[in-house]
């Protein structure tokens, strides 16, 4: 339940994505490769998710996350 109220707070996710997420983590994910490998989802998705900060628990944060976007992350 607190996954799905979450995945509602960020914007731009689609619900059919949110819900693959929640389908495909079993006992969670161990990194975002193992997120991308699981979901397949497009980077695009990757990086709302990111943008969102939904992603810290990988390890990745919004400045981390700038490569899914093609930025340097130099800025």
């Amino acid at each position: 339940m607190g996954i799905r109220l979450g995945f509602n707070l960020v914007a731009g996710l689609r619900t059919d994505h949110a819900n693959l997420i929640i389908a495909r983590r079993r006992d969670g994910y161990d990194s975002i490769l193992d997120l991308w490998l699981r979901t397949r989802l497009p980077p695009a998705v990757l990086k709302t998710l990111a943008d969102a900060d939904a992603l810290q628990s990988l390890g990745l944060s919004r400045r981390d996350a700038s490569w899914l976007d093609g930025e340097s992350g130099s800025k």
